[in-house]
């Protein structure tokens, strides 16, 4: 909102210069921030619209002005021109003004007008999200970001989760999509002791919860251990793994958790009186496990 009501004062302090007649219409349209390339090379661009028929078009000449010298600028369309600028060496922002410069026809003769925009400046950012090579992914499946400016400090989080993150290089990290509710996206953002860069949403999708053995026969009054494993440690306080069947008084199963930054974890299931049946396991971001029983005398 700021930026709006600076832009929309100094469109019309502009429009107050050409002689109170609104034929001539600036803005500069260049970034504030701007990501840092190899190539050093910067497009500083000026937006502008003329309108009526007292701007004589073939006069019209637009400059950029950096450190002091002035150079001409390039029409990239209809109502935009471009000056690319090439940023010195251990520079990491500049500042710049336009001119445009014009005559203009009033009561049949032409009087030279000009146009000058206030200071503005742009700063390089040196750090900063390029992409990902996945925007969606289930528990556990390790994920690589591209960008600029990475450190070991570094961690990507997943709403309020944050994963396990290793910085291969300056250009790319990595991280492991934490066990979370499937089916649904999360803004993802890029975490260090200096602050925060969103760098969009990702998507978890549900993920396998692997159970062994995947049948259960037994007699009654024989126990019996399952085995419950995820592909990435559980985080937070845990992963609670929600257990139900159709034939409640056949069985008495253990509670069931994953407990923090572990992948696995183990149950007791006791036979209490024949029956035969399902044993059902559910957790947030996992597929359902069914399992047949079979209890017998």
């Amino acid at each position: 909102m700021r930026r709006m009501r600076k832009d929309a004062c100094v469109f019309f302090s502009l429009l107050a210069l050409v002689a109170g007649c609104a034929h001539l219409d600036v803005q500069d349209v260049t970034p504030r921030s701007a990501e840092a390339n190899a190539m050093a090379v910067y497009p500083l661009t000026l937006r502008m619209r003329i309108r009526g028929s007292g701007v004589e078009r073939d006069t019209v000449k637009v400059r950029a002005v950096v450190d002091g010298r002035s150079w001409p600028m390039d029409k990239h369309s209809s109502t935009d021109y471009v000056y690319e600028y090439h940023m010195p060496a251990g520079r990491g922002a500049v500042s710049y003004y336009f001119d445009v410069d014009y005559l203009q026809r009033e009561d049949g003769v032409s009087r030279r007008k000009t146009v000058r925009t206030p200071v503005h400046r742009m700063e390089l950012c040196n750090r900063y999200v390029l992409g990902l090579d996945s925007r969606r992914g289930a528990p556990g499946t390790r994920i690589t970001v591209m960008g600029r400016g990475f450190t070991a400090n570094d961690v990507l989080c997943l709403g309020d989760v944050c994963a396990e993150t290793v910085c291969e290089s300056p250009t790319s990290l990595q991280f492991i999509v934490p066990v979370l509710p499937a089916g649904r996206s999360y803004p993802l953002t890029l975490v260090d002791d200096g602050g925060s860069i969103p760098a969009g949403d990702f998507r978890v999708d549900a993920a396998t919860l692997a159970v062994a053995p995947r049948v259960l026969d037994m007699v009654v009054g024989e126990r019996a251990v399952l085995t419950f494993s995820v592909p990435s440690p559980a985080s937070g306080d845990g992963l609670v793994i929600d257990v139900a069947t159709d034939v409640p008084d056949a069985v008495l199963v253990d509670d069931i958790a994953i407990p923090a930054g572990r992948c696995s974890c183990t149950a007791t299931v006791e036979a209490l009186e024949e029956g035969q049946g399902q044993l059902a396991f559910s957790a947030d971001g996992f597929q359902r496990v069914v399992l047949p029983l079979i209890v017998r005398r």
